[in-house]
């Protein structure tokens, strides 16, 4: 698609993909694994491509019914090609979720 842009590419072209999958098949279990790219591409500027890759995993266990812990892991690498800029960078998150209803927690 055309976009208007972001404040640095005015107007661009944007290339994007994601892809996710949770299962929920176990008593208290809930496993999550996702990734994606987004590319954009200046339309007039001048600029080089800007890309970013994603990926990240999650699991959650049921304290009960309605609480749960959650931890998760993301990835990211950011390039720009005409700086040299390479950049991957890492997070891990652990924490509580409170999540009331008959339905289990679902990540994304």
């Amino acid at each position: 698609t055309v976009t208007p842009g972001n404040g640095v590419y005015l107007t661009s072209r944007v290339e994007s993909a994601t892809a996710s999958y949770s299962y929920t098949g176990i008593r208290k279990w809930n496993f999550n694994i996702n990734g994606g790219y987004n590319t954009l591409t200046s339309v007039g500027q001048g600029i080089q491509p800007y890309s970013l890759y994603s990926g990240g995993s999650a699991i959650t266990y049921g304290l009960s019914r309605s609480f749960h812990v959650i931890a998760r892991y993301d990835a990211r690498h950011q390039a720009i090609d005409f700086a040299g800029y390479r950049r991957t960078s890492y997070r891990a998150t652990l924490g509580l979720a409170y999540s009331p209803g008959d339905k289990p927690l679902a990540l994304r």
